[in-house]
């Protein structure tokens, strides 16, 4: 089952069905079955007044016994997932910070707050680039490693600063940063290495380039740009904890002056 919450006062379940019918009532609660539905149930629920402040006690009448419940912001995230009502229903929270004004302040924000079973789609977004940077890399390590690299991107894009710190705790080397005007995404990540420089870098919405530095010929690799519901669809398969994420957020927010919750102790941010 996925509970989806995207404003204060809209809440979108969805579980398993066969039927076929849509119900309203005068008080804007709607059931869809079948058709728009696809092959399940979707109740849609606005509640206001007090209602709104207690959305848990709304779902819970709903929920299957033994069914994964996940909850899914397309918005504005609550401040910690974890501690919200729907959010402690669920074994999996998805937020979305690629969709605020600021992914990276919106990741910041959240990061200290975070608890096992928390993703977000600013993640989701790098596993192909994740996936060609290390196919791309593994001869290089292999014969003499890399020196330092570049990623060169959006700027204040939050899959863009992951995938820095990914790189950074996987390869121990210096990464930079470094911000591409009028450019949606990742533009290019470029590695040194004793031969010289080494560039994967997009030409397209559907294609890389890699370009070695021996002087072969570049290669063409077909890697699409992700759409938020590829990227949605990616994380309601797994349903379970990413432990390589949790690293990269540990990373990403000590980098920006922010502890982790741990047992004991309050998640905190440092601001200069």
């Amino acid at each position: 089952m996925e509970a989806m919450s995207d404003t204060p006062k809209s809440l979108y379940m969805q579980r398993t069905g066969v039927r076929q019918y849509v119900a309203r009532n005068q008080d804007g609660a709607e059931i869809r079955v079948g058709h728009d539905a696809g092959a399940g149930e979707t109740l849609v629920l606005r509640p206001w007044g007090v209602a709104a402040e207690h959305t848990d006690t709304l779902v819970v009448p709903f929920l299957l016994p033994d069914v994964p419940v996940v909850a899914w912001w397309p918005a504005a995230p609550p401040p910690v997932p974890a501690a919200d009502p729907l959010g402690r229903l669920a074994s999996t929270r998805i937020t979305n910070t690629p969709s605020q004004p600021d992914p990276s302040a919106a990741l910041v924000a959240l990061a200290p707050g975070f608890e096992r079973g928390d993703i977000d789609l600013a993640w989701t977004r790098i596993t192909l680039w994740r996936a060609i940077v290390a196919s791309t890399l593994d001869p290089v390590l292999r014969a003499g490693g890399v020196r330092s690299m570049v990623v060169a991107g959006q700027r204040a894009n939050a899959s863009l600063s992951l995938m820095v710190r990914w790189l950074r705790l996987r390869l121990g080397v210096p990464v930079e940063r470094a911000d591409v005007e009028d450019f949606i995404g990742i533009a290019r990540i470029t590695a040194l290495t004793a031969d010289g420089e080494l560039v994967i870098e997009r030409t397209d919405s559907e294609r890389v380039l890699i370009t070695r530095p021996d002087g072969s010929r570049p290669q063409v690799v077909t890697m699409p740009r992700r759409e938020p519901v590829t990227t949605l669809n990616e994380e309601l398969r797994r349903l379970s904890p990413d432990l390589v994420y949790q690293e990269v957020l540990t990373a990403f927010a000590a980098d920006h002056g922010c502890r982790m919750a741990r047992p004991g102790t309050e998640a905190a941010c440092s601001h200069d």
